[in-house]
């Protein structure tokens, strides 16, 4: 329960989870546990994927869980959402 109440405050704190999001450089990226170096994170994995239209960027989407989750799965599902005519 205490390791949930954190993560939620930190999801409230928007410039705490946009941080982490703009740290992002690569299009993709998988942040497990302590790697966010958010300690209310601990034990919370985040996949983030970044799409684009053009050049440009537009946007970020990612997936909160646990450290366990399934990684491919939530890799790939992301990267088909990204890649598709959606954004245009």
């Amino acid at each position: 329960v205490d390791s949930v109440k954190r993560l939620l405050h930190f999801l409230e704190q928007r410039g705490e989870l946009a941080k982490l999001i703009g740290a992002q450089k690569e299009k993709l990226g998988v942040l497990i546990g302590g790697e966010s170096n958010q300690p209310e994170m601990i034990d919370t994995s985040v996949v983030l994927v970044r799409y684009s239209m053009g050049r440009q960027t537009r946007g970020t989407l990612g997936v909160i869980g646990p450290t366990r989750m399934d990684y491919p799965k939530i890799v790939s599902n992301l990267w088909a959402v990204c890649s598709t005519r959606l954004w245009t």
